[in-house]
């Protein structure tokens, strides 16, 4: 069995590599390649981003620990104009609540091995003109 923690994101900014900022545990005796899910939902406009990481290897009765930092490979799915790696998410969508979600996906049988949710709320950001 496999779990995911999803770590929160600051409160000042939401960035695609938050769907990766992470800790994996693998109960099980075997390794487990995986590869995460991730999708951020807006409020009013719904799926924003959706995209997956390359595969990782967990160690039978390990864990893997990732943060925004890792510097994992990620592919697009989908993504709403204006948003991309290096945008603040919340510059976009000031003032608005998010849906953040990251999920394990076993790489041998495609099942959803586990998946964690996060509730939060953008900070009213002034974004410059463009």
């Amino acid at each position: 069995q496999q779990k995911i923690i999803l770590n929160t994101p600051d409160s000042e900014a939401l960035f695609i590599s938050d769907l990766w900022n992470v800790q994996i545990l693998n109960n099980s005796e075997h390794n487990e390649i995986i590869y995460l899910h991730g999708s951020i939902e807006e409020t009013n406009n719904g799926l924003i981003y959706e995209g997956f990481t390359d595969t990782l290897n967990i160690p039978g009765k390990g864990q893997l620990t990732l943060d925004k930092d890792s510097n994992v490979n990620n592919q697009l799915i989908f993504a709403f104009p204006g948003i991309s790696p290096d945008k603040n998410i919340f510059q976009v969508f000031p003032g608005t609540s998010f849906t953040v979600c990251t999920a394990i996906i076993s790489l041998n049988n495609q099942e959803k091995l586990d998946f964690e949710c996060i509730r939060i709320h953008s900070a009213n950001i002034i974004t410059d003109p463009e």
